[in-house]
């Protein structure tokens, strides 16, 4: 009976230290590539508002979009909101400028 009793221990024993998992070190792939800007824009005016459309981003590491403006393509752009959708409604637009 110790017999079998010392052989089923030894088998446990076995058995747990065999599944246990080692890993000295811990990966992490960098990745430098950003994901590519949107496609095909599409702006539309209206009463106090703009709303932009474009193409839907697949790439998994895209979190969202940040929408900035200018007055000038050279100019300074500011931040005007952000969403994780492929469009954005600007309520915030004024008639003429």
């Amino acid at each position: 009976m110790k017999k079998l009793i010392l052989t089923i221990t030894l088998v446990t024993i076995l058995l747990l230290q065999a599944c246990e998992i080692y890993e000295p070190y811990n990966y992490y792939e960098v990745d430098y590539t950003p994901p590519n800007p949107p496609t095909s824009v599409v702006m539309l005016n209206g009463d106090n508002r703009v709303d932009l459309t474009w193409n839907e981003n697949r790439e998994p590491d895209l979190s969202g979009y940040n929408i900035y403006y200018s007055d000038s393509y050279d100019g300074k752009y500011y931040s005007i909101g952000s969403t994780a959708y492929n469009f954005f409604i600007d309520y915030d637009a004024v008639n003429g400028d």
